[in-house]
């Protein structure tokens, strides 16, 4: 996938946790196909290592153990200037939500929120009014609708003129120690990866089959690698606000506070793009027995005593184990079955 692809597929996990309209079955179908349906995870030989594949368990690692020590960097500094500042990003952003097709323009929209504006005041009942005359949302007949794009609406005023801004961004920010990244891989061959995580070819490499269940579903998310892989969390509330907003116009339902950090999560310098990684959202420091072990992959210099504990389990648990054949000429990687 490309780094495009990837930021849909974000934006299409926030749209589609959401109660989906009728329109959108087939589109929500045809997006979860995209979901991988095998993926990798390299590990070395440790006092876990058997345990784990005894147990079926995969680790959410803390942030803070993360082996980049810049990842998942959050910048939360907010623009000192008015809240003026961010009008042009909201406006881009819900040009991008919607599909204007010239109704109104930019420059009038810019001048319809600035006259709701007041003092660091917004005026929603102002803007509903406004905004459902110039036709960038649709008029509702349910009374909850448009309660739910004042809400949405007034989120985004706190955000830009509260002075609990900075409370706001600091629980996120503790919030985001309590996260647990399982990292996994769509490449088993990788030479890298092999030497770094899996001990120079002493260890093993799991394969993994991924569940089409919503548990997994909806934690699992494809890293965009960037060359800038700070994400402003700021700019990044203020955007899922706003889809909050045009989703609850069209009566869609958007489970709040979910999205907003998930980019901070998964972008990466560019430097690691190699990994092709994906990321298992959990708790920090818990376990996840959901995805079934479907083959091992041992590195051809992995001990006697470890291939044939790997072995043993693979007899028991039931999933085939296979060997590296010895690097010679040839620098493709190849695998023999050594147990079924």
């Amino acid at each position: 996938m490309t780094n495009k692809e990837k930021e849909d597929y974000l934006v299409y996990l926030t749209l589609f946790h959401s109660t989906i309209f009728p329109f959108e079955a087939d589109g929500k179908e045809n997006f979860f196909k995209q979901m991988p349906r095998i993926l990798y995870k390299y590990r070395k030989f440790d006092k876990y290592a058997i345990e784990m594949l005894k147990g079926n368990n995969l680790y959410f690692s803390p942030i803070t153990e993360l082996d980049d020590p810049f990842d998942c960097m959050i910048e939360t500094a907010m623009n000192k200037e008015k809240p003026e500042y961010y009008i042009d990003f909201i406006i881009k952003k819900i040009f991008s939500y919607t599909s204007n097709n010239g109704i109104i323009s930019e420059r009038r929209l810019k001048k319809i929120i600035l006259s709701c504006l007041v003092n660091e005041n917004f005026d929603t009942d102002k803007f509903i009014k406004k905004a459902i005359t110039e036709k960038i949302i649709g008029e509702s007949k349910e009374k909850t609708s448009i309660k739910s794009v004042k809400e949405g609406i007034n989120s985004i005023v706190k955000i830009l003129c509260s002075k609990g801004i900075s409370n706001f961004l600091n629980t996120a920010i503790h919030h985001k120690e309590d996260v647990g990244v399982c990292s996994l891989t769509a490449n088993r061959d990788n030479k890298a990866m092999w030497s770094l995580y899996a001990n120079k070819l002493k260890g093993y490499c799991v394969e993994y089959e991924i569940p089409d269940i919503d548990e997994i579903r909806y934690r699992l998310l494809p890293v965009l690698y960037r060359r800038k892989d700070d994400v402003n969390i700021s700019l990044k509330v203020i955007e899922y606000a706003l889809a909050l907003i045009l989703r609850n116009a069209t009566s869609g339902e958007v489970n709040e506070g979910f999205g907003a950090l998930n980019e901070a999560y998964a972008v990466k310098n560019i430097s690691w793009s190699d990994q092709d990684e994906w990321r298992l959202l959990g708790s920090a420091k818990s376990y996840c027995s959901s995805l079934k072990i479907k083959a091992v992959y041992l590195g051809f210099k992995v001990s006697k005593e470890n291939e044939r504990n790997v072995s043993r389990i693979a007899k028991q648990i039931g999933f085939y184990v296979y060997k590296m054949e010895p690097i010679t000429g040839n620098k493709k990687i190849s695998y023999s079955l050594i147990s079924v």
